[in-house]
């Protein structure tokens, strides 16, 4: 499966496509090229349907260390979030960090998961 990286910008009636790459650098400085104090694009993730051997998950990890790992039908409304991190910021649940994914297996999208959340927290501290 390959991975498309879209540049965006703007919101509702203003929300445009600036540019679509398969490298997530180049993705990455076109959007530091049209980033301005008014305006931040954003990176969306997209993935074309080469691969038949992948399947979409949702691996959640939980507070006492644990992931559920939950085999999920692919549909558009959840194609946005793959390889979105979602934090639990109420702090009176029973998860922490929730993703989509696309992964061979279980333990495939759980190695995922873990380097997606490393790199969520890197960035969040401050460390990349």
């Amino acid at each position: 499966m390959k991975t498309f990286y879209v540049v965006t910008d703007g919101d509702y009636s203003n929300y445009h496509i600036i540019a679509i790459t398969d490298n997530k650098e180049r993705a990455e400085n076109i959007k530091k090229l049209y980033s301005s104090e008014y305006s931040e694009p954003m990176i969306e993730e997209f993935f074309d349907s080469e691969s038949k051997d992948e399947a979409f998950y949702s691996v959640r990890y939980d507070t006492d260390g644990s992931y559920d790992v939950i085999l999920r039908e692919f549909d558009w409304d959840n194609s946005f979030n793959i390889n979105t991190i979602k934090e639990n910021t109420s702090h009176d649940d029973w998860w922490k960090y929730k993703v989509f994914v696309m992964a061979k297996d279980e333990h495939h999208a759980i190695k995922i998961a873990q380097d997606l959340w490393a790199e969520y927290k890197a960035k969040k501290d401050g460390i990349v």
